[in-house]
């Protein structure tokens, strides 16, 4: 199958990296790694240089959580804070959190599986619409 030309990405392509600046650009100017651990402190880079490149534990790095906590202050503790690999756990996980029955959600098509998933698991949708999501996925 021959996809369309996606204009915007095509155009970005050719230009993107020989720019002087950037001022479209959707992601942030990144330090290196280097750059990011020469301003760590001695604690922080043994932690680092010995870094293992595996799945951590299910709600997060504990000592990644305690210290996401001590920005917000006393009041919150690190048992408190969930790790998300991306935006799509911690949008599905919000969603359960903060949505009931009682919202309209307006879901936008070509969502990965999850994001159809949020107004299906939450009973947000129990009409025929429901039934087609669940279809679509072999549920």
């Amino acid at each position: 199958m021959k996809l369309p030309l996606f204009k915007l990405e095509d155009y970005l392509s050719e230009r993107e990296f020989q720019a002087e600046y950037m001022f479209c650009s959707s992601d942030m100017e990144t330090y290196s790694v280097a750059e990011i651990v020469s301003m760590a402190d001695t604690e922080s880079t043994a932690l680092w240089n010995n870094l293992k490149l595996n799945y951590t534990e299910p709600f997060g790095n504990p000592i990644l959580r305690e210290e996401i906590a001590k920005v917000y202050g006393p009041s919150i503790a690190g048992k408190n804070i969930l790790c998300f690999a991306g935006a799509e756990e911690g949008i599905f996980c919000m969603s359960h959190a903060l949505l009931d029955k009682r919202y309209i959600v307006p879901v936008t098509t070509k969502l990965l599986f999850s994001g159809y998933m949020v107004p299906v698991t939450t009973k947000l949708l129990f009409s025929r619409c429901a039934e087609l999501l669940l279809s679509t996925f072999g549920c």
